[in-house]
């Protein structure tokens, strides 16, 4: 088993079978492209999650370009189940189409009482985002009735990976996801979180070391999907999906 980096805060790409130690801060949107009035989407996995608290107060967060320096603010913070959450920034004003900005993030482990916190390793790819030209506003209605397809179960060393899969018909367009409420009806318990469309599905559930959607102990569940784009607009609320958790192959077996 390998040996975690201390502390390691590295915006940049995360694949589904990295270190279940580390803590990072990475773009959601793997392109990291934005409208001028785009939203900043950044995942805050594992350990990262601990400065969650100090966003709202950290004295500059900000982008910083060739020409200028936008500051920027807490939009919203969607508290993943499984080591990771979801922290959308909106720029105070709008960013120069065809201008790389780079986020900059120092202001939130400066000064924490953890000193290892203030460690950051920067890559300028990782922390650079690409303005693009304003596009069309896109409809953000479904075009039909989500429906749960399948679910997967699969068993890795340090944990499973099991989702629940739906197909949701959009029209959909770049930069496209979807907002998801998944309800426990045995609990009370609702969580929402933005998830991407996977090959024209969209999966419920969570990888091997960190994900949106954690099950209990409970078996039913419902959730309802409403399409999102990069600027935060949101469209309408589908009907509730009645579903069931995934489970491991032997135990299905035995339902």
């Amino acid at each position: 088993m390998r040996v975690p980096v201390l502390f390691l805060l590295l915006l940049s790409g995360l694949t589904s079978q990295a270190s279940c130690f580390s803590g990072m801060i990475y773009a959601w949107d793997r392109s990291r492209r934005v409208p001028p009035d785009g939203l900043l989407r950044m995942v805050f996995y594992g350990t990262a999650e601990e400065l969650l608290p100090r966003l709202r107060k950290a004295p500059a967060l900000y982008l910083r370009s060739e020409h200028d320096s936008v500051s920027v603010s807490v939009h919203e913070v969607l508290k993943g189940e499984f080591r990771e959450s979801m922290v959308a920034l909106r720029p105070a004003k709008l960013l120069h189409a065809g201008a790389h900005y780079r986020l900059v993030l120092d202001a939130l482990w400066q000064g924490a009482p953890d000193p290892l916190m203030e460690r950051a390793v920067y890559g300028n790819e990782g922390t650079t985002f690409l303005v693009e030209e304003a596009g069309n506003r896109w409809t953000l209605e479904l075009s039909g009735c989500p429906a749960f397809v399948k679910h997967s179960y699969v068993s890795y060393g340090c944990g499973p990976e099991q989702y629940a899969w739906f197909r949701v018909p959009a029209a959909r367009a770049a930069g496209t996801a979807v907002r998801v409420q998944v309800s426990s009806p045995g609990s009370g318990a609702v969580n929402e979180y933005v998830v991407a469309f996977q090959e024209g599905y969209v999966g419920i559930g969570h990888a091997m070391c960190s994900g949106a959607f954690r099950f209990g102990s409970g078996r039913n569940y419902t959730v309802r999907f409403a399409l999102v784009d990069r600027t935060g607009r949101q469209g309408s609320w589908s009907d509730p999906v009645a579903f069931r958790r995934p489970e491991p192959p032997d135990e299905r077996e035995l339902r």
